[in-house]
């Protein structure tokens, strides 16, 4: 079985794996075009959203990009959607978390988050001599350097 990636970001980088569908927006737009996945996806499945959401997405309209990650997710059998570290750690963060929910649920999809390795943020300065410096950079430039997607 293969996974097919799906990716809103505001950034255009190479993965280095395959990716299905992406919508590349502004940091600020995250939230909308979310919010037009999640519109999309219970279009797409006939399911209806949670009222907090009927009225809240009641004026978004799915995009072309949105229609095609949410058909991409619908198909999937074991979907999963992950809030990465920049919306996380965004302004909208809250606003992402429950939409994320609202998909998942309308998916029938698992949620999660997707963070950035913890050993990648161990000081230096807390690894003892320079032997076990060096392993602890390459460790961390290895968990880097490897995609997480694939």
């Amino acid at each position: 079985m293969a996974v097919k990636l799906n990716l809103i970001n505001p950034v255009d980088d190479d993965l280095l794996c395959a990716v299905a569908n992406k919508a590349i927006v502004a940091p600020g737009a995250l939230a909308n075009t979310l919010a037009q996945v999640v519109k999309a996806a219970a279009q797409q499945k006939g399911v209806e959203l949670d009222a907090t959401y009927r009225d809240a997405l009641a004026n978004v309209t799915p995009n072309t990009a949105a229609q095609a990650i949410a058909t991409s997710l619908s198909a999937g059998k074991n979907a999963t959607i992950l809030l990465g570290n920049l919306a996380q750690h965004s302004p909208q963060a809250a606003t992402l978390h429950s939409l994320g929910l609202e998909l998942a649920r309308v998916l029938g999809a698992k949620f999660g988050f997707l963070a950035r390795p913890q050993i990648a943020s161990v000081p230096m300065s807390r690894v003892r001599g320079p032997k076990a410096q060096v392993s602890m950079r390459r460790r961390c430039w290895r968990n880097r350097a490897r995609p997480i997607c694939c």
